[in-house]
This record gives structure tokens, C-alpha cells and sequence, in this order.
């Protein structure tokens, strides 16, 4: 997985440098993770990498290491 397009796609959706994006990044690190953008980020990431999120998937997906394991796991199922 191109984790560089995956920062590229979570920097656009909380309009956020690339840079700030790490493993500590989480949804209380981010100012605008709000529900609304949540979304938006789900919808990014199943339209950018062609992916389907289940419910129990995006409800769980709350930090930066989480994203990358579940679209890890989409990209090599």
C-alpha cells in the first residue's frame, strides 16, 4: 500500500499537512475529525483505493495506525 497517497488523502479531508500525520495521529489529535468528516474520510478512502469499509470497520477507525491495518487488509484480500 502507497501509504504516501493514503496521508495525501487523510491530509485533504481534514485539511491538514501531510506532515502531521504519524502514528500518534488520532481523532483527538485532529482538530477537525468530527463526524461529518469521518465520513467524508471513509468515502475518500473506499473511492481512492476501491475499497468497501464495513460498519464495524469505520466505527473502529479512529487513529491513523487503524486506517492503514484496514486498508492493509482490503488491499491484500
Amino acid at each position: 500500500m502507497n501509504e504516501e497517497k493514503l496521508k495525501e488523502v487523510i491530509a485533504d479531508v481534514f485539511d491538514i499537512d501531510e506532515d502531521e500525520i504519524s502514528h500518534e495521529t488520532t481523532n483527538e489529535t485532529v482538530e477537525k475529525w468530527d463526524s461529518l468528516n469521518h465520513l467524508r474520510l471513509v468515502t475518500a478512502l473506499e473511492g481512492e483505493f476501491g475499497i468497501t469499509l464495513t460498519m464495524e470497520e469505520i466505527n473502529t477507525m479512529d487513529s491513523y495506525p487503524k486506517i492503514v491495518e484496514m486498508v492493509t487488509k482490503h488491499l491484500n484480500s
